[in-house]
């Protein structure tokens, strides 16, 4: 059997998405001859945390855990910002997903008060002083312990090193390891870097995102083999290193492109209210009058996830506003839930407004659940910011989303979510700023859900199955063993 360390800053019982990533990978690589060993952190800060997301790690898996040290986070935590502590662990209140770019514009006041009453002296040491300690992110001051702990496990045996973003910190933890060992590095970014479209404006420009690109183009040189969740994330990351068609050459052999996915047993383990396990598949005429009946009869539109930055429901309730302005009479029977972490503002603005008695707004949920209430659901949304750059962006729940079976309403843009959506007929795609679109495709499956008319066929099989998460960590280990025997 051979031997991965597997760095990973997301890691149950953190309740961040990118953790099940890891965690799926972990749990199927031994079926194609990986031993993995988990190095993570002891207790990540900002994370909110679900216990029954350890219930899925094979009890044979190896985990160390590290401590950290994250010192604007803790300052921030004793200056009042929102936190709750539970054993002795920092949890913001809004959750894991919040993106850096948010936390660092929310913090700066926490930790230094309003901006006008510091002299300009003062802001810029401020400013430099919060560079140093994160840059590339607040979790750069995990790298010492993760690389301690590192050095003994490859002392121990390990074959390759595989890290995973974000936090990007991780890949120069395994970068120095490899460094020092001798051991291949795989580098795999769920989330672009400098190219992220949630990259923080105030860095672009400065001597900071010089830093920044010049670290990212050192590690995408230096890695083995660079992964990334999409096509288009690909190209954007290989072209931070260029020079003369090199990224395409390199594009054949050391990039990779492997997607999230989903686990059938994530969803025979979900349980909805009343005992019934979540059964995936596209409902019939019959399974819709049956959730209509246990409802209440209503027409159940959900949104899992986070809402920040550019991703924002504005769409989706002026298309709700279209609707009801047109129909005023299906009002009542609609509900939308929106469910996950929300900015202040966003969260703010929902709170607000005429719409209010339409929508539930509600806060992270653990996974299993989170998984049963997909299943209860009739019409499940998906939401992206607009334009080219988040094109290439899948959100993980999508492949969840797509194995459930429930129609799916797509406000993305034109890329990779939207393709995925129509090539496996699983709902409908609105990629316009379009209020009159959205409330059309809202009023099309409310209607089929009433039994007005007869909902498309959907694909049962088939294209599905490649984005199983047994599937995709074939892929990885098809990477590994790549650069193992190159490395030899």
């Amino acid at each position: 059997m051979k031997r991965l360390l597997l760095i990973s800053y997301a890691f149950p019982p953190m309740a961040a998405v990118g953790g099940h990533r890891t965690v799926k990978f972990a749990k199927f690589l031994p079926e194609f001859g990986w031993e993995p060993t988990v190095l993570t952190v002891r207790s990540g800060f900002n994370y909110a945390y679900d216990p029954s997301l350890l219930d899925d790690l094979p009890g044979s898996l190896k985990v160390l855990r590290t401590p950290s040290m994250e010192p604007l986070r803790w300052w921030e935590g004793r200056k009042g910002r929102e936190t709750e502590y539970a054993s002795g662990e920092e949890v913001d209140r809004w959750g894991s997903s919040l993106p850096t770019g948010s936390e660092t514009e929310c913090s700066c006041s926490a930790v230094g008060g309003p901006a006008r009453d510091m002299g300009r002296a003062a802001r810029g040491i401020k400013q430099l002083a919060r560079d140093l300690l994160t840059t590339p992110d607040e979790q750069v001051w995990w790298i010492p312990f993760a690389v301690a702990a590192g050095l003994k496990a490859v002392a121990d045996g390990i074959d390759v090193i595989y890290t995973t973003s974000p936090p990007h910190s991780t890949h120069l933890a395994g970068w120095l390891l490899s460094l020092l060992t001798g051991k291949p590095w795989v580098a795999d970014f769920r989330d672009l870097w400098t190219s992220n479209i949630h990259f923080l404006p105030s860095r672009r420009g400065g001597k900071r995102e010089r830093v920044e690109r010049w670290l990212e183009a050192r590690l995408l040189r230096d890695a083995a083999a660079i992964i990334t969740t999409s096509e288009k994330s690909r190209e954007l990351l290989s072209s931070q290193i260029g020079g003369n068609g090199r990224a395409d050459r390199e594009a054949r052999t050391r990039w990779f492109t492997i997607t999230n996915g989903f686990d059938p047993d994530d969803f025979a383990d979900a349980v909805e209210e009343g005992g019934r396990g979540v059964q995936p598949g596209s409902l019939s005429p019959r399974d819709w009058g049956l959730l209509r009946e246990r409802d209440g009869g209503r027409f159940i539109i959900t949104f899992l996830g986070s809402l920040y930055g550019d991703r924002r429901p504005d769409l989706l309730l002026a298309g709700l506003r279209e609707w009801f302005r047109t129909e005023p009479e299906v009002r009542p029977f609609v509900r939308v839930k929106l469910v996950g972490n929300k900015s202040p503002d966003i969260e703010g603005r929902l709170s607000l407004g005429e719409l209010v008695g339409s929508i539930d707004i509600s806060g992270h949920l653990p996974h299993r659940k989170a998984l049963a209430l997909l299943r209860r659901s009739n019409l499940l949304l998906l939401l992206l910011g607009g334009g080219e750059e988040n094109g290439g962006v899948i959100p993980a729940k999508l492949f969840e989303y797509l194995y459930v079976g429930q129609p799916i309403l797509a406000l993305v843009p034109e890329g990779e979510a939207a393709m995925l959506v129509r090539l496996l007929a699983r709902g409908s795609v609105v990629t316009e700023e379009s209020p009159q679109a959205v409330a059309r495709e809202l009023r099309y499956w409310y209607r089929a859900w009433r039994g007005e008319i007869d909902p498309p066929p959907t694909d049962g099989g088939g294209l599905l199955s490649l984005y199983e998460r047994r599937n995709c960590t074939s892929m990885l280990a098809r990477v590994l063993e790549y650069v193992r025997k190159d490395n030899r």
